[in-house]
C-alpha cells in the first residue's frame, strides 16, 4: 500500500487555469476586406476595446472586436492568444487549442503562449505533445528552473516517474542542486515508494545547512509519517535544544511517543506543553482526548489528566467539550457520582446528542438510581422519539426493581422499535422471554424464545434457557434433550449445560445416564454450585442411592 507522502515538502508550478462557463462561436461582422497593419491607429484601438470588454467580463463583445482583429491582420499572434484564453474561459477547448497552435505558428519564440498551449493539450488528455512543447521551452531557455518542474509534474501527473527525475536530474546536471530540486525528487521517491532514496535526498539538504531547523524538521515528519519514531524523536529532541522557546516541538514530540507506545514520556510532554499559556486550548484538548485512550492501557496516567482537565475546566467552565473529558477521567478514576454530575451538565446544556443520553443511563443504571434510568430515558424521548434504547433501559431498570408488568411494556416497545434482527432484538426477546416466563405466561415466553432461535438457530444460552423452562414445566422433554443436546456438541465442559441435560433426561426417567451427566457438572463446578447441586442430590434419590443424596444436602447447607 502507497504510504503516506508529505505534501507538506513540496512547492509545485501552478500552471494558468480558468473556470469554464459556456461554448460559444466567434461571431464575424463588420471585417475589412483588406488586411491591416497592426500599427494602424484602427487595429490598436479595436484591439483594446477587445481587451477592455474581457477584463470587464463582457465575453461575448471581446470575442467579437477579437474576431475583427484576426480578420484585419492575420498575422497577429497576440489576438489569437487573447482568443483562446476567453474559449479555454468558456471550455471550448477546441476553438482554444485552434487559436493558440496558430498563435505560435505566427510566434514561435513566445514562452507564455507555449505555457498555454501546453496547459490545453493537459486538459485534452494529450501529455505526449504537452512533453514535446516543455521540451521545446527547456531547449529555448535552457536556465528557466520554471520548464524542467513543468516537465516534472506533467510526468508525475501521467506516472511517468523515471523520466520526472531525469528531468531534476537535468536541472542539476546544468545548473546545481537546489531545495526545489531535492523536495520534488524526494516526493517522487516516496511516490514510487522508494523510502530510502527519499531519505537520502532529505539528509542532503543538511550537508550545507546542518543545523537549519527547518530542515531537520521535515526529516522528523518523514520519519514520523513513515512510522520510525525512534529517529523522529532524535530529530525533534535537536530542535527542543536548538529552540527551547517552541512549544509545537513538544507536541510533536507527543505524537511519536504515544504512537511509539511510550506513554511514560508522552506524559511528560502533557506537562511542559499545558505548563505553556501560549499552546492552543484546542491543541490541548485534543490532547487530552488522545489520553482517554492511553488511559486505558496506562492507567497510572489518569490521575494526572485528571488534574490537567480539571485546571482548564475552571478557566472555561462552559466548553462541553472539555467537561465531557474530564466526566471521562473520573468514570474511570471510579469518582462515578462526580462523573454523573458532569454528564448531567452536558446533557442539560446539549440534549441533541443521543450517545451522551445512552452514557448517562447506564451510569444511572450502574449507580443503581433505576428511577432516574425511567425518568431520564422519559426526558430523552422528547428528543428521540424513536429511539429503542430508550425504553429498552426502562424495562431493564424495571426488571431490577422486580416490576414485570412494567418490563414487559417497555420491552414490547423496544421489540417493536426495533428494525433489524440483530443482538438488541435478541437481548430484547431474551428479557421478554425470561419474565413472561416469572409471570407464569409460557406460551408467550416460548413464543419469545422461538423468536430469537429464527434469528439463530444455533444460539446455545436461549437452547439451554428455553430447554431447561421445557423441562420444569414437563413439557415436549423429547425437543428440550435434543436442544439440550446441541449445546453440548461443542461445550461439553460447560457445568450449565452439563446440568440442564442431567435435569432434562431425569425427567425423562433415564436416571443412569443423568448421573453420568450431574456427576461431571458437579465436578466441573467444584461442587460450589448449589443449583447443580440440588439437581445431583435430587437425581441421587431417584436412583435410590439416598446416603450419597444427603451428604450432597450437607454440603449445600454448608
Amino acid at each position: 500500500m502507497q504510504k503516506k507522502i508529505l505534501i507538506i515538502f513540496f512547492s509545485v508550478l501552478t500552471i494558468l487555469t480558468t473556470d469554464c462557463k459556456f461554448k460559444r462561436k466567434i461571431v464575424s461582422s463588420d471585417i475589412p476586406k483588406k488586411e491591416v497593419s497592426p500599427d494602424t491607429e484602427y487595429f490598436k484601438s479595436t484591439f483594446h476595446d477587445a481587451l477592455k470588454y474581457k477584463m470587464l467580463g463582457e465575453e461575448e463583445k471581446a470575442l467579437n472586436l477579437l474576431s475583427k482583429c484576426i480578420n484585419m491582420n492575420q498575422n497577429s499572434a497576440s489576438a489569437r492568444y487573447e482568443a483562446a484564453k476567453i474559449a479555454y474561459k468558456q471550455n471550448d477547448l477546441s476553438l482554444a487549442r485552434k487559436y493558440a497552435e496558430e498563435a505560435i505558428k505566427i510566434n514561435d519564440k513566445n514562452k507564455w503562449y507555449k505555457f498555454f498551449l501546453a496547459d490545453i493539450y493537459m486538459k485534452t488528455g494529450e501529455m505526449k505533445k504537452a512533453a514535446e512543447i516543455f521540451s521545446a521551452l527547456i531547449e529555448q531557455e535552457p536556465k528557466n528552473q520554471d520548464c524542467y518542474f513543468s516537465l516534472a509534474d506533467l510526468y508525475i501527473s501521467n506516472n511517468e516517474t523515471d523520466k520526472a527525475i531525469e528531468t531534476l536530474n537535468l536541472i542539476e546536471q546544468r545548473s546545481r542542486r537546489t531545495e526545489r530540486t531535492i523536495l520534488k525528487k524526494a516526493y517522487i521517491y516516496m511516490k514510487k515508494e522508494k523510502e530510502e532514496k527519499a531519505e537520502e535526498e532529505l539528509k542532503s539538504l543538511l550537508i550545507k545547512r546542518p543545523k537549519s531547523i527547518k530542515y531537520i524538521d521535515l526529516i522528523a515528519r518523514f520519519y514520523s509519517d513513515y512510522g520510525k519514531y525512534d529517529k523522529a524523536i532524535a530529530n525533534y529532541k535537536k530542535i527542543a535544544e536548538m529552540n527551547p522557546e517552541d512549544i509545537s516541538v513538544h507536541e510533536n514530540l507527543y505524537f511519536c511517543y504515544y504512537k511509539n507506545k511510550e506513554y511514560d514520556k508522552a506524559s511528560e510532554q502533557v506537562k511542559l506543553i499545558f505548563g505553556s499559556p501560549a499552546f492552543p486550548l484546542e491543541k490541548k484538548i485534543y490532547i487530552l482526548e488522545q489520553n482517554i485512550d492511553i488511559a486505558q492501557k496506562q492507567p497510572d496516567i489518569i490521575s494526572q489528566n485528571t488534574e490537567l482537565t480539571e485546571i482548564l475546566l475552571k478557566k472555561y467552565a462552559e466548553n462541553n467539550r472539555l467537561r465531557y473529558i474530564y466526566f471521562k477521567f473520573l468514570y474511570m478514576k471510579g469518582r462515578k457520582e462526580e462523573a454523573h454530575s458532569q454528564l448531567k451538565v452536558i446533557i442539560d446544556k446539549e440534549p441533541k446528542e443521543f450517545q451522551k443520553w445512552e452514557e448517562y443511563l447506564d451510569l444511572c443504571f450502574a449507580l443503581q438510581r433505576y428511577e432516574e434510568v425511567k425518568e431520564t430515558a422519559r426526558k430523552a424521548l422528547e428528543f428521540f422519539p424513536n429511539k429503542y434504547k430508550l425504553y429498552f433501559m426502562s424495562g431493564k431498570a424495571a426488571l431490577e426493581q422486580k416490576n414485570y408488568g412494567e418490563t414487559l411494556e417497555y420491552m414490547e416497545m423496544a421489540k417493536d422499535m426495533i428494525i433489524n434482527e440483530g443482538k438488541d432484538k435478541q437481548e430484547v426477546l431474551k428479557i421478554l422471554a425470561e419474565v413472561y416466563y416469572k409471570q407464569k405466561e409460557y406460551e408467550k415466553a416460548y413464543k419469545a424464545y422461538n423468536e430469537i432461535l429464527e434469528i439463530t438457530p444455533n444460539n446455545v444460552v436461549i437452547l439451554n434457557d428455553y430447554s431447561y423452562c421445557l423441562a420444569e414445566r414437563n413439557e415436549e422433554l423429547n425437543k428440550a434433550l435434543e436442544m439440550s443436546a446441541k449445546c453440548l456438541e461443542n461445550n461439553d465442559k460447560s457445568p450449565v449445560f452439563l446440568d440442564t441435560h442431567a435435569y432434562i433426561l431425569s425427567k425423562l426417567n433415564k436416571t443412569e445416564k443423568a448421573l453420568k451427566y450431574i456427576k461431571k457438572a458437579a465436578k466441573i463446578s467444584d461442587m460450589k454450585d448449589n443449583k447443580i447441586m440440588r439437581h445431583y442430590a435430587e437425581i441421587l434419590e431417584q436412583a435410590g442411592q439416598n446416603e450419597q443424596a444427603k451428604e450432597i444436602r450437607k454440603k449445600i447447607k454448608n
